[in-house]
């Protein structure tokens, strides 16, 4: 990207200090509006800036090149040979012509665990320290679809609350909006 400038960076450039609210500082051709960050958080967010555009650059020179649908020829065939694999075929393939192998690592594995002979392994006092009541969130939605509870209803009653957690992250071309407005960076 050297020299270049993507429209990214035109709407950055193009913004007026003045036209954005709260309190900023203007690093470069970017507006950073939030009172609350300190001073090496500032860095951060320049840098997390500098991978967006990265990601950007880099995105358009995939499309740019054609290479985006090789990568979505790529996972088409990882998912029709895992698939083939699976279903009963070889656990590994090699292409003496290429020197590239598929093959499945070590099978992933999980405890599964029967309630009543753990309940009869233990002791009373470890039955305490190991075995917990619980809700069953299946069953639980199945009876929201039912009408069989409400939500609201259990929500007021304290039986249930609503816990957020972690949020996803998804890295893309902004849409265009109809206005030119300057484009503030938190």
């Amino acid at each position: 990207m050297d020299g270049q400038r993507t429209e990214f960076d035109n709407l950055i450039t193009d913004a007026d200090p003045d036209d954005v609210a709260g309190p900023q500082e203007v690093k470069g051709n970017v507006v950073i509006n939030d009172p609350d960050v300190p001073g090496g958080a500032r860095g951060t967010m320049e840098m997390l800036i500098e991978y967006v555009n990265r990601y950007a650059a880099v995105k358009d020179e995939l499309v740019r090149l054609g290479a985006e649908k090789l990568l979505s020829e790529l996972e088409d065939i990882h998912t029709k040979v895992k698939e083939s694999m699976y279903d009963g075929g070889p656990s590994m393939v090699y292409d003496e012509t290429s020197n590239w192998e598929a093959s499945f690592s070590a099978p992933r594995s999980s405890d599964v665990w029967d309630l009543e002979k753990f309940r009869k392994a233990l002791k009373p006092a470890q039955r305490k320290r190991y075995i917990v009541d619980a809700i069953s969130p299946g069953a639980v939605k199945d009876g929201f679809a039912n009408g069989d509870l409400t939500r609201a209803r259990l929500e007021k009653q304290g039986a249930v609350r609503k816990e957020f957690g972690s949020r996803s992250l998804s890295i893309r071309e902004r849409k265009k909006k109809k206005s030119d407005q300057p484009v503030a960076v938190r």
